[in-house]
């Protein structure tokens, strides 16, 4: 059996490893595009995240340019964009392409993931030859987060790309340029923008090695950058502080690190929302609706918070072919101590760039696995040029079938998943479509609603299902339709989520004699409140 095995993996190897060199590399990442390109534009959008991105794309055409608001009917919040790169580029494609189109979108994700496999490759022959920078592309395109997170229009991915580009200017020594991709990464994602003191002190580093006692110059150079750097993102702090104010992220942030230097930073209090954003509840506390008050619990955000997150949300986006990946390197990482030194020279860039980012998602951000995209490519990179397939072929023929399996089932599970005609959803939005479009709808997946129906009266607070008159709020709100997602529904132990109903709140709504069931399915219950809803008091 062992015999077999060893001669299988020997077979299996070597013609891997020919028609990966027969393999143009044009050819293989058009390969592994082709299937997001494919799922993307055939299929609808489906998930919230990438419906609200779609929603500020299809606002800054509507608007010609950047917005100055953008209102979330989720808790009255005014929500500018995480970074306007990726939307200035999606909107003026979609521009130039006759408007608004989310399979313009689309085009230019599978474009986003094509050229980040080409960057995997120049870095990667730059570091460990071509056939092993051929592993790292097949590796990182058929890992399930890379072809997901394209589909699904997770800005991640542009951020990736410049943090990839920068990482290569910085082993050719470009320091200039790398202050302009340096910029890139922070107008391209928020989460990337960790990653730019880490850039600073890399390129300290580098400068001070490479013009070793001309400190001058090093200091020079690194002063260089900085300034090109400020130049370029000074005009989006400026923005965000003149529109967002207290309520941008970034800007709180920035005015935090400026008080721990000493200088006070007044911060601009938030807009309010427009007139018609949003709903107001008008009725707190009704005991007349039978419905016991909910006391002690606390306001979850994403169903539940990070820190009861598992480790398996790691191996959701990355199965079993990484981390097999990673142990196989870690497992030859053995010699004389020149050995190990001469490895840190090759990859220390690498390995602090991916490997500092991979520790503050570990800590802080364990819920959000999408955000390893941003250094995953770097890993692979790295972990693939420190091992040795030929002497672990049957392990590295394990961990490239165990990654094609996972490729094809998130591939196929993306795909049946954004099929309208597969789910619920088509019976639902028929509904909807006939009922009268004054009438409010009451949607858990509010982004969705407002995607699919555009102009539909749609709204969702977590509000009006965490006290203790639900119907009454509805009435008073002029709610009409309520629309549960089933996959949110949960047991009450004390949290309150922002997305679903827990068990106890949705089933007294139900068996109030004001509500009638009128469409259950394998995703959703429709219920229609018999009333009218003006029946309920206060006004719009």
């Amino acid at each position: 059996m062992k015999c077999l095995i060893k001669n299988l993996s020997r077979k299996l190897y070597v013609n891997y490893y020919l028609l990966l060199k027969k393999t143009h590399i044009a050819v293989l990442i058009l390969l592994l595009s082709a299937p997001i390109l494919l799922t993307g534009v055939f299929t609808s959008p489906r998930f919230n995240d990438g419906i609200w991105h779609l929603k500020l794309v299809r606002a800054w055409c509507e608007y010609g340019g950047r917005p100055l608001e953008l209102t979330s009917k989720n808790n009255f919040a005014i929500q500018p964009e995480e970074s306007p790169l990726w939307y200035f580029l999606t909107s003026s494609l979609c521009n130039l392409t006759g408007g608004y189109d989310y399979r313009t979108v689309q085009v230019f994700q599978a474009a986003l993931a094509g050229i980040l496999l080409w960057l995997v490759f120049v870095l990667a022959r730059m570091l460990c030859g071509s056939f092993k920078a051929k592993t790292a592309v097949l590796l990182t395109g058929i890992t399930p987060i890379l072809p997901v997170c394209a589909i699904l229009c997770y800005i991640d991915l542009l951020c990736a790309c410049f943090i990839l580009l920068t990482i290569i200017l910085l082993y050719k020594k470009q320091y200039l340029w790398t202050a302009l991709t340096a910029a890139g990464m922070w107008y391209s994602k928020r989460t990337g923008m960790v990653l730019i003191p880490m850039y600073f002190l890399i390129l300290t580093t580098l400068c001070a090695m490479r013009y070793k006692k001309n400190i001058a110059r090093s200091a020079l150079t690194v002063a260089g950058c900085l300034l090109i750097f400020l130049a370029l993102i000074g005009w989006d702090v400026w923005f965000r502080g003149k529109n967002f104010g207290s309520d941008d992220m970034i800007v709180r942030n920035l005015a935090k690190i400026a008080a721990a230097a000493g200088i006070s930073v007044p911060l601009k209090a938030p807009p309010l929302p427009p007139p018609g954003e949003g709903f107001e509840i008008k009725v707190k506390a009704n005991p007349a609706a039978g419905i016991p008050e909910l006391s002690g619990f606390e306001y979850v955000a994403n169903n539940r918070p990070a820190s009861d997150i598992p480790l398996p949300n790691f191996l959701q986006w990355f199965g079993f072919g990484i981390p097999l990946l990673i142990l196989l390197a870690l497992s030859q990482l053995h010699g004389t101590r020149e050995h190990l030194s001469g490895l840190w020279r090759k990859y220390w860039i690498l390995l602090l760039m991916g490997g500092f980012f991979f520790l503050l998602w570990l800590l802080f951000a364990r819920r959000y696995g999408r955000y390893l995209v941003i250094a995953f490519p770097v890993l692979v990179i790295m972990f693939s040029g420190l091992c040795n397939f030929r002497h672990a072929r049957t392990v590295f023929c394990l961990i490239i079938a165990i990654a094609l399996i996972q490729y094809a089932a998130a591939i196929g599970y993306t795909l049946q998943s954004r099929q309208l005609e597969s789910t619920g959803t088509t019976e639902v939005l028929d509904y909807l479509k006939q009922q009268p479009k004054d009438e409010r709808v009451f949607w858990e997946e509010w982004e969705l609603a407002s995607y699919y129906i555009p102009g539909i009266n749609a709204t969702w607070t977590h509000e009006v299902f965490s006290n203790n008159a639900i119907v009454q709020n509805m009435y008073a709100n002029h709610i009409a339709t309520v629309v549960v997602a089933k996959r949110f529904n949960y047991k009450y132990k004390g949290g309150i989520y922002d997305k679903g109903w827990p068990l106890d709140r949705l089933e007294f709504f139900a068996q109030s004699p004001e509500v009638g069931k009128v469409i259950e399915n394998q995703q959703y219950i429709v219920y229609k409140l018999k009333k009218t809803p003006t029946a309920g008091g206060g006004k719009k």
